[in-house]
């Protein structure tokens, strides 16, 4: 510790492991490859939704996995115990220091931040938020490509020319106007999305309204304000008087809720997928 002062916060973090349940996925679709099961219906319209157990499943589903444990890091690192006081300047609550341990299985590693300005706190929690949205962005997309491999697609489009990318708002955005058409029926896989619609309602277009600032431009789009950390952009249904518009509290609430929609999302998918005659299902 470099100053008297301020005690140094010390803590144990538990990250997710989704490794089970991914494998148990992956079995139930490698036995639909090994029975021939699987058809090219939704190959037809891009190589990449292409039923492969592995590793394109098994990569994917990996990637889901360590980027929700990288929100996990990110929110338990930067934001859990941020210090609004010292990222403002008050000289009594500098040096800023936080050491970690992060756990999940037998993996571990430890992780200490200090800060002695409160410029460079700024600076680092500013890039970390923006790191952290890009990650739930990308999450988001992964999802999407995961469920539309495993599922009959929703989003259509010309054969060999898919769209660069494909929103989960507008997934969802499709498949509500399936469902109201009489297209397609309320199924467990459904009913797992309508389960966790607030949560999915809540943040897809801030995330990816965010996403795409931070792409396409430069502005920071987070910074203090009465003493608070907030997110100066949002798309409804959040607005700058909801909890989420803190930034830690965003970062709280949105990793939680992406650690249960995701558990759920899977327990489904290991259902419908055993339950299915082929896939997609």
């Amino acid at each position: 510790m470099k100053s008297g002062s301020n005690m140094a916060i010390n803590k144990r973090i538990e990250l997710v492991d989704f490794s089970e349940k991914n494998s148990e996925l992956l079995q139930e679709v490698l036995q639909h490859q090994n029975n021939s099961t699987i058809t090219r219906i939704n190959a037809e319209f891009s190589n990449d939704y292409k039923i492969i157990t592995f590793p394109e499943v098994e990569d994917l589903l990996s990637a889901i996995n360590q980027r929700i444990r990288k929100l996990q890091i990110i929110h338990y690192n930067y934001f859990a115990d941020l210090n609004e006081e010292a990222l403002a300047g008050n000289a009594a609550r500098l040096p800023f220091e936080a050491n970690y341990q992060f756990h999940y299985n037998t993996n571990g590693f430890s992780s200490s931040i200090s800060f002695n300005t409160a410029v460079f706190y700024k600076e680092v929690i500013d890039n970390q938020f923006q790191t952290y949205v890009l990650t739930a962005a990308a999450i988001f997309e992964n999802i999407v490509r995961l469920i539309e491999k495993l599922t009959k697609k929703v989003v259509l489009h010309h054969t060999n020319r898919k769209p660069p990318s494909v929103p989960l708002g507008m997934y969802l955005n499709y498949l509500d106007s399936l469902l109201r058409l009489n297209y397609r029926n309320v199924n467990p896989f459904v009913q797992c999305l309508l389960n966790h619609d607030s949560f999915l309602r809540t943040y897809v277009e801030t995330v990816n309204f965010l996403r795409n600032s931070y792409i396409h431009g430069y502005k920071i789009n987070v910074g203090l304000n009465s003493g608070r950390y907030l997110i100066s952009k949002l798309e409804g249904p959040l607005t700058n008087t909801s909890p989420q518009a803190e930034a830690k509290i965003f970062t709280e609430d949105f990793t939680d809720s992406m650690i249960r929609f995701f558990s759920e999302l899977l327990e489904t998918l290991i259902s419908e997928v055993s339950a299915s005659a082929d896939l997609p299902f």
